[in-house]
Order: structure tokens, then C-alpha cells, then sequence
């Protein structure tokens, strides 16, 4: 009761509620294996547990009786709390078709939305609205570490632009849970680059993620395996920057998820430290002008210039865009006409 009126309170708020679902293994002490054994997979006579996680056990797709209590328990939270989606825990170790026929099945009591703990197009085929953006998180962080450059940005975000299903997307992330505990927070990993990849995450096609503490820049790994609280919700210059990104996201054409979203446009300089791209949507256009480097960068437009008046979103002063301008290290501009 206690759930469903939560739910009922973030749906008069507008706001929709996802339930973090893994469909692929169970613990250790589930109820099915005393009452279903026939549903697990076996090596030789033995329980199989994924990877190494040796307190769960891998359920069997094989098995009809299986995937068919597995959709009506996932019925279950939709008919009686009015969930609107679930987030699919590794999506990629169970069955595409299990995904397929489950989508049909949950979307003849009501539509959902699905986000897929994965990165493959075929999840997002007939099943998944959104799968994970690893490799964008990925690129990132070997960027910082001198592997990756700016160029490979520029080719990552063209690519993505057929990578999935038309009416599907990526999900947009600097950080999650298991990055914060094992990988270290996004100040470790990004350090004076944290608010200009939070910023791109927001611009880049998709939906962007904030992790737990994330909006209040909480600056220290959650515990995985033990009961952790994040920071008190204080407004502070972090809870500032991220409502400020959430008002441009939530109002903006151009910046909607999806085949809804504004053209996106990458324009060429003479600096591969920098990345420049822009999505535009009829008159608006939203542009994301980024030092990606650890050094000051001057920047020349080689063969398009940014056309018109500009304003800067978050200084909000007017910004008529010259042929060469000049940015500290990490610094960046996100400017909308």
C-alpha cells in the first residue's frame, strides 16, 4: 500500500515510476527453487550462477512455464501499482525473443517504457525504448586518461545516429551505481571536466541519467553490499546547475529523445581538442562548444560558422560567435537561439 502510494503521489506530480527489474537470475533463497528447480539452468547436475555472483542463480529461458510467470509477475506490478516501465538489469544475458513477447504482453494492459541495461540493437528492435550509452560513458573516461580523443567523439555521436532502432534511443550518463562504487565518482574520474560532459550528456541525442547524489555533486562512493544513505537534498550551486540542464532538457524541441529531436549537426574545427555540435529543430538550435583537454584551446571554425545571435544559457548574455575564439582547459559554452 505503502508503494502504491508513492506511485499515485509521482503521477500527480507527473512524473512516471519505473521498477528496476532483473529478469535473468533470481537469489539464492527464491521461492521457485523449491517450488519450479526446472526453471534454473544446470552444469552437470549443478545450479549455474552468472559470472561470478555466487549468491544468485540463472533462470532458464528455455523453459515455457519460465518466461510466461516471469511476464505475469511484471504484469503484476503494472495491474496492481500502475508502474509505468521497467529498467531491465543486464537485458543482454536474456533471449530477445523473451524481451519481444514480454513487450507485447505488458503493452495489452498498458504502455510502458523500457530501458535496457545494454547497448545492442536488437533489444531495441521490437522491445526496448533505450538502452545504455556505455559507450559514450566509456569514450569519456579514456579521453581523461589520454587514450580516446576528440575526434573519436565526433565519429561516436554520428554513428549513434543509426546504431539503434528508429524510435529508440541511448540513455546519456557521466556516472551509475556500479561506475560510483567500483570506478570512483565523476570528480575522480573527470575532475575540472565534470560539468562540461554533464552538460553534453544533456545535448548529445538521448536522454540524459542523474545518479543518486549526483544532483547535489555528492563527492564520494556509495557502498554496494551494505545499507549507504546519499547526501541530504540541499540547493547548492550543483542542485542549481543540474535544475538549470533539467528546465533546458524538459523545454527544449530540439533536445527531445528520440525521432522527436532536432537535427544533430557537428561542425568542423581546426583544434581536436575541441568538439562542437549542435541540434537544431526548426528556428532553435542548441550549441555545445567544448575544450576536452587539459590545456587552453583556440579555436578556429574551418568550413561552417554558427549563424546568428546566440545566448549563453547559463550566463544568459548575447553571443555573437567569432570565426576564432579561445577556451580555457575544460572549459565550454552551451549557447540557444
Amino acid at each position: 500500500e505503502d508503494f502504491k502510494n508513492m506511485v499515485d503521489k509521482a503521477h500527480s506530480l507527473g512524473m512516471k515510476v519505473m521498477l528496476d527489474w532483473v529478469a535473468n537470475h533470481t537469489g539464492c533463497d527464491h521461492v521457485w527453487l523449491e517450488e519450479h528447480p526446472d526453471w534454473y539452468k544446470y552444469e552437470d547436475g549443478k545450479l549455474v550462477s552468472p559470472w561470478d555472483w555466487t549468491d544468485t542463480y540463472s533462470l532458464n529461458y528455455d523453459n515455457p512455464e519460465m518466461c510466461a510467470a516471469m511476464v505475469d509477475a511484471m504484469k503484476y506490478w503494472i495491474k496492481e501499482a500502475d508502474v509505468d516501465g521497467f529498467r531491465c538489469d543486464v537485458a543482454f544475458l536474456v533471449p530477445v525473443k523473451f524481451w519481444d513477447m514480454a513487450r507485447v504482453e505488458l503493452n495489452k494492459v498498458k504502455p510502458v517504457f523500457l530501458l535496457a541495461e545494454a547497448t545492442e540493437k536488437e533489444l531495441t528492435d521490437n522491445a526496448f525504448d533505450m538502452v545504455y550509452n556505455w559507450p559514450l560513458l566509456f569514450m569519456l573516461d579514456n579521453i581523461c586518461k589520454g587514450i580516446n580523443k576528440v575526434s573519436d567523439l565526433r565519429e561516436l555521436v554520428v554513428k549513434q545516429q543509426s546504431d539503434l532502432a528508429p524510435d529508440a534511443y541511448y540513455m546519456n550518463h557521466i556516472t551509475n551505481h556500479d561506475r560510483n562504487t567500483w570506478d570512483g565518482t565523476e570528480f575522480e574520474r573527470y575532475g575540472a571536466a565534470v560539468k562540461s560532459f554533464a552538460t553534453l550528456t544533456y545535448v548529445w541525442p538521448g536522454m540524459p541519467l542523474i545518479y543518486t547524489g549526483q544532483e547535489v555533486g555528492m563527492n564520494r562512493r556509495l557502498e554496494f553490499f551494505v545499507k549507504d544513505t546519499p547526501p541530504i537534498k540541499e540547493k547548492n550551486e550543483w542542485y542549481e546547475f543540474y535544475s538549470s540542464l533539467n528546465d533546458l532538457k524538459h523545454n527544449s524541441k530540439a533536445l527531445r529523445a528520440g525521432e522527436q529531436g532536432g537535427e544533430l549537426k557537428v561542425y568542423e574545427t581546426n583544434n581536436d581538442n575541441v568538439l562542437v555540435i549542435s541540434r537544431t529543430l526548426g528556428e532553435e538550435e542548441i550549441l555545445y562548444i567544448g575544450n576536452i583537454s587539459n590545456e587552453e584551446s583556440s579555436i578556429h571554425f574551418v568550413s561552417e560558422l554558427p549563424e546568428g545571435d546566440f545566448e549563453n544559457y547559463f550566463t544568459k548574455e548575447q553571443v555573437s560567435l567569432p570565426a576564432e575564439l579561445t577556451l580555457a582547459p575544460w572549459d565550454f559554452l552551451l549557447l540557444i537561439k
